[in-house]
């Protein structure tokens, strides 16, 4: 990922994804194609992990290949629309 691509994904992320107190539906591979569509950058699964920890979010189970979050599910859903 270039340095572009890593801005505007780590802008994204971090206007987007909030912090929750339940474990997400929304996986680290399916937040990844969330963030393609709204952006039109493709990421791994692997890149797009290592930017939500940037972020501050931390997986429920680091040991599982798609990583769960806690994180809102509300506003990715309102994210979601219309896209």
């Amino acid at each position: 990922m270039d340095d572009r691509d890593f801005r505007i994904s780590r802008n994204w992320i971090r206007k987007t994804i909030k912090h929750g107190k339940k474990k997400s539906k929304f996986n680290s591979y399916r937040l990844k194609h969330v963030l393609e569509r709204a952006t039109g950058i493709y990421l791994t699964n692997g890149e797009f992990k290592t930017l939500m920890l940037m972020c501050g979010f931390a997986p429920v189970d680091a040991s599982r290949l798609n990583w769960v979050y806690q994180i809102d599910d509300d506003v990715l859903d309102s994210s979601k629309k219309g896209v």
